[in-house]
């Protein structure tokens, strides 16, 4: 164990003065938030925070491949998430094939099968603060909500699309870049990927994240709870809006769409009844 959650404790007491215990600590003031707001994406001694925002504290690090789908076995979600991807594959490219890169893969194609909503082993995290805050507080239903965090050695933080394999025996870290080699913009990353400074986290299994499925890569994990009583003063600053920001280029809405109906209907397909 390399107990890097220890290290990230001690960094988040630097900003959240209340503890839970069980790993959790509760943000109690708009200006904890700010704080941390504004100094979230500085380097700690090499490591770097990403951020994952829940619209409710209870929600779990769960991939949505693991989301209403006990009906299958472990085996045959993973079976069916490769077909899935094949599927997804072989339709968009027509859709993305415009763009110069890596058109094969599968890394690439997964990133936007899970930006378009297909279920997959994905899940998406931000090195922006307000980013996650913002997909918090989103669909937020006046429960608490959540933010998770990740202290990530920042060697890890890196462009992997090309080095990235669908087969893995332990979680891996990737970081979505913003260019490839050969100089073309990859679609649906010019704005909102930009914006959003995402990163994804993929793992062997189809279950909930846990902190030793971190610890074992020397990657920590903790948790922030956003209380309600908190969120209409941040929702009033205008701070849930950010997901949204650049992502109204009508090319990027079409094409999104087109996207989108393609990974709905592979989910009716291979992950529901």
């Amino acid at each position: 164990m390399y107990n890097r959650t220890d290290i990230l404790q001690s960094i988040l007491a630097t900003y959240i003065t209340n503890y839970n215990g069980d790993n959790t600590f509760l943000l109690s003031s708009y200006s904890e938030y700010k704080r941390l707001n504004t100094e979230g994406q500085r380097i700690f001694d090499n490591f770097i925070l990403v951020y994952r925002g829940v619209c409710n504290k209870d929600f779990s690090l769960k991939p949505s491949i693991g989301v209403n789908t006990d009906f299958l076995t472990e085996e045959e979600k993973l079976i069916r998430e490769r077909k899935a991807l094949d599927e997804f594959k072989a339709r968009a490219k027509e859709t993305l094939g415009k763009y110069k890169f890596h058109i094969d893969d599968d890394s690439f194609y997964l990133y936007h099968a899970r930006h378009v909503g297909m279920k997959c082993r994905l899940i998406d995290w931000s090195r922006r603060f307000e980013i996650a805050m913002s997909f918090a507080l989103h669909n937020n239903k006046g429960t608490d909500a959540a933010i998770y965090v990740l202290l990530v050695p920042s060697e890890l933080y890196l462009p992997q699309f090309g080095t990235w394999t669908y087969e893995l025996d332990k979680l891996s870290f990737f970081r979505s870049c913003s260019y490839w080699p050969d100089g073309d913009f990859a679609p649906l990353s010019d704005a909102r990927k930009n914006m959003q400074h995402g990163c994804f986290t993929i793992q062997p299994h189809c279950h909930e994240l846990t902190n030793s499925d971190f610890e074992s890569v020397g990657i920590g994990l903790s948790k922030i709870i956003v209380p309600s009583f908190l969120i209409p003063e941040i929702k009033d600053n205008g701070e849930t809006d950010l997901i949204y920001q650049n992502c109204i280029n009508p090319e990027y809405v079409q094409q999104n769409d087109t996207l989108e109906a393609i990974a709905n209907d592979i989910n009716k397909k291979y992950f529901e009844k």
